[in-house]
Order: structure tokens, then C-alpha cells, then sequence
């Protein structure tokens, strides 16, 4: 059985970086689960810049039950996902235009990258608090940690309380690392939340929530290999 732990993050900045605290979210009507697996490929090289991002599974899932979404995630057995519209092949951004949990799975062509351990996985440039809230890591165990870093950490997933008016791109920093001849190399990655609140939305998503979640639908996921599939236990 899963288990939670609760650790409350400062709201301390450091650099330009603010965290994406607080354990509760309150007046939160999230409308789906929003899941990116970014995949990093670095080809060898130690630069960034160099790198190219890939999301071989992306899409929407009609549910907010989020444990039951992230025991999906971890034994590789997603549910039927609609696919969004965007095809963000060339950077690691992340498009929301409503009200969602937004779940990200970081994989790389090496296989040794994951989220900075002791260190929160995402931060933003500016304070973005009151939109971006309670930032929660899985462990390799399975273990969710809310508000509080861990380590063997590949997945993390996030509150999207609220939406801009108008559309917004806000900047923040994936803290990854990876192995590399046995040494530990810690890097940065600084792609944007396109917070996208105006009315030409419609690029964004497929299938635009207006109503309360509804069951799963019964499509496949048309972006990457999705298979249908039941949590067998859910974190406590």
C-alpha cells in the first residue's frame, strides 16, 4: 500500500525561483487530469540548450481522481486519454486552460535522468502561488510526498487552481539530474506554463471542459501507447 507524507515547503525565494506551495487548495474544481511524459534526449551532451524534449504521451484524462491516475502512471497502464491539440516536440512546456491537475513523468534516452533529488522538482520565475499549488513528488517506492522533496523521483504533479484572464506564458525551472560515468550531474531546464485564459483557447485542447468530469472515454490515447487498465491499490 502507497503511503502519503505531508511536509510543508517555505515560501522562502531563492534566486528568481518560487516554490508551488501549500498543502491545501482550497475552492479547487479541477476539471480533468492533464499527463505529459517528457522525455529528454540528450545525445551525450552536458548543454541544455542542446537538448531536444519530446512528449511521446501526452493527453487529457477525464477523471480527478488522482491516486487512482498515478498508480496508473507508475505500472505503466494509463487509461483511455482524449489527445490534446498541441504537438510540443520542441520544448518542455505545459498548456492548461482550465482548472486541473497537471501530472508530469520525466524519462530521458539514457534512462538515468530524474528530478533533482532533496530538491524540488519545479519552480517558478515569479510568484505564481495563488495559480500553481500543492506540488506533490512520487518516489521510486511509489510513495507521494506533498509539499516536501524526495529522491528516486521521476513524477511529480501539481495543482492548477486557476486560470489567467488573459493568455499567459509563465517561466519555470525543471530541476533534473543525471548519471554520468558514476558522477551526478544536476542541470536545469527552463521551459513555460502557457496559461492560456482568453478565448482563442481552442488551440490548446481537443476537448475543452464547460461541464462537470465525466466517466473516461472509451478512446484510445492517439498520441502514444496507452492501454486500458484499473489501479489494483490506491496511495493511502
Amino acid at each position: 500500500m502507497r503511503k502519503s507524507s505531508l511536509g510543508q515547503l517555505t515560501a522562502s525565494r531563492v534566486g528568481q525561483d518560487f516554490d508551488l506551495g501549500g498543502i491545501t487548495v482550497s475552492n479547487f474544481q479541477p476539471q480533468y487530469i492533464l499527463f505529459y511524459r517528457l522525455k529528454v534526449i540528450r545525445n551525450g551532451s552536458a548543454d541544455p540548450n542542446s537538448w531536444t524534449y519530446q512528449y511521446p504521451v501526452y493527453g487529457l484524462y477525464d477523471s480527478v481522481d488522482i491516486a487512482q491516475f498515478i498508480d496508473m502512471a507508475l505500472s505503466d497502464d494509463l487509461p483511455p486519454m482524449t489527445a490534446t491539440k498541441d504537438d510540443p516536440l520542441a520544448a518542455a512546456n505545459i498548456t492548461v486552460t482550465d482548472p486541473c491537475y497537471v501530472v508530469l513523468q520525466l524519462t530521458s534516452d539514457d534512462g538515468t535522468m530524474r528530478f533533482r533529488d532533496n530538491h524540488e522538482a519545479i519552480k517558478t520565475s515569479d510568484d505564481h502561488r495563488s495559480q500553481y499549488r500543492r506540488l506533490s513528488h512520487v518516489d521510486a517506492a511509489g510513495n507521494i510526498h506533498i509539499n516536501t522533496s524526495t529522491t528516486n523521483c521521476n513524477l511529480v504533479y501539481f495543482a492548477v487552481k486557476s486560470i489567467a484572464l488573459t493568455d499567459q506564458d509563465h517561466s519555470y525551472n525543471i530541476y533534473v539530474q543525471y548519471t554520468d560515468g558514476g558522477t551526478i550531474v544536476p542541470k536545469e531546464i527552463d521551459p513555460a506554463i502557457k496559461n492560456r485564459g482568453g478565448d482563442d483557447a481552442t488551440t490548446v485542447v481537443a476537448l475543452r471542459k464547460t461541464k462537470q468530469p465525466k466517466a473516461a472515454p472509451s478512446v484510445p490515447v492517439t498520441n502514444g501507447a496507452a492501454t486500458n487498465g484499473a489501479a489494483t491499490h490506491r496511495p493511502a
